[in-house]
This record gives C-alpha cells, sequence and structure tokens, in this order.
C-alpha cells in the first residue's frame, strides 16, 4: 500500500507518486507495470462489516429457531469456526460454497451446544449471505478510480478466498467490469503471499488485453462501420 499526505481535498495521481518512490528505494527508473493486482475483502470492498453484519443477523435469526441461543455468544463461536473453516489451504476442497458456509455455521452452532435441522440450517446461512451482501453497494470514487486506472494498465484481483464468493462481492459492488482476470487460491492451489498468483494475475490480465485489442484491430465484417454516402 502507497500512502502519500497530500490534503484530502486534493486529488492524487498516484502513479508519479508510486514512481517516485520506486526511484528513492530502487536507485534506477523502474519498469512500467504490466498489470496491477488488488485483494478484495478489506481492500477494494470493507468485507469486516459486512460479514459483521450478516453473522449477526443469521445468529438473531437462530436465536428465534431455539431459545438455547445466545446470539452474542454465537457470534463469538461463529468466528472461531470461520477461522477453523474458511482460512487457506483448508478452502481447498471438493466442497462448493454454500457447503463451506454451512459447515461454519454447524460448528459454531455446534460449540454452543445446538444443532439444527437441514432447513433450518440453511436459513441461517441465506439470511447470513443474503445481508451481508446487502451491505456491499456500489462506490463511485472507487469506480471512477478504477476506470481510470482501467484506462493504463490491466486491473487484476488476487485472492485468497473462494472464487465463487470474490466474483459475487465484485458484482454487488459493481467492479466487474473493470477486473480482466480473477485468480483466487483454491483454484490456482497457491496462496498469497507465494508470487505464484500474483504472476497469474500478471499474465492472465495483460494477455486478455492483448486479445480484446487484437480484436478491436482486427474487426470483423458485421461490425464495420457502412460509408458514408457519396
Amino acid at each position: 500500500m502507497l500512502t502519500t499526505h497530500a490534503p484530502v481535498s486534493q486529488p492524487t495521481d498516484t502513479l508519479p507518486v508510486l514512481e517516485t518512490y520506486l526511484r528513492a528505494r530502487l536507485g534506477t527508473p523502474p519498469r512500467p507495470p504490466l498489470a496491477v493486482s488488488f485483494d478484495v475483502d478489506d481492500t477494494l470492498i470493507d468485507t469486516s462489516t459486512s460479514l459483521a453484519h450478516g453473522v449477526r443477523a443469521g445468529a438473531q435469526l437462530a436465536a428465534t429457531l431455539t431459545s438455547r441461543v445466545d446470539p452474542d455468544t454465537l457470534i463469538d463461536a461463529y468466528h472461531a469456526a470461520f477461522d477453523t473453516h474458511w482460512r487457506y489451504p483448508a478452502a481447498v476442497d471438493a466442497h462448493g460454497l454454500h457447503d463451506r458456509r454451512r459447515r461454519v455455521w454447524w460448528t459454531a452452532l455446534r460449540s454452543v451446544g445446538v444443532t439444527l435441522d437441514t432447513s433450518d440450517l440453511d436459513r441461517v446461512v441465506h439470511t447470513c449471505v443474503t445481508t451481508q451482501l446487502a451491505m456491499i453497494t456500489p462506490d463511485a470514487e472507487l469506480r471512477a478510480l478504477l476506470r481510470a486506472l482501467t484506462d493504463l494498465v490491466p486491473v487484476a484481483v488476487c485472492s485468497n478466498g473462494p472464487c465463487a464468493s470474490i466474483q459475487q462481492k465484485l458484482n454487488k459492488a459493481a467492479l466487474t467490469e473493470y477486473v480482466t482476470a480473477i485468480i483466487c487460491g483454491p483454484d490456482s492451489g497457491l496462496a498469497k503471499p507465494h508470487p505464484g498468483p500474483f504472476h497469474a494475475c500478471s499474465q492472465q490480465s495483460t494477455s486478455t488485453r492483448a486479445g480484446a485489442s487484437t480484436s478491436a484491430t482486427a474487426g470483423t465484417p458485421t461490425s464495420k462501420a457502412p460509408s458514408p454516402p457519396t
């Protein structure tokens, strides 16, 4: 992360600032970047806040399903289960995203002495997810910044989270259109900070940009503009 001390009211072009920083650190002119990769959770999207709302909604629903649930206690149990089941490489398995979410809630409930039937467990999971996603809304300033950045260099997403979850968040934040590549740990078999995912982001995003440029240059007969009248 690059931090500057420019006043908030003054827009800052971060590319010259980054070049100056790299020159000072490396002592040589840096090569132009091939691509820029971002994390999603708590970088492009405030995941901690949205997840907190989702977990509370799920815990409150569970408390209406059985009197043996204290919402605050279940919230703490959820986060403990989340750390166990969602941390990479535990996410790399044959289970789908919904099953992984169910496993976290099942473990949390069991740790407080509660077992819900399949239907009620699915209701809790659904409430948590829909509440979390509802908290993610487009940020006009962020979208404008990414739009300007994509005019200069391809933008990719590199995450240790499941791709289906990352795609849901990008869609809700209206950021998908600015991303040329999405590399996720469970799909690549590698987790950050290993350099592999970053290399994959660079390769995929630059090849996508090159392919788009070639297609635009080549054109097709059906997309050719009509000749002006003579």
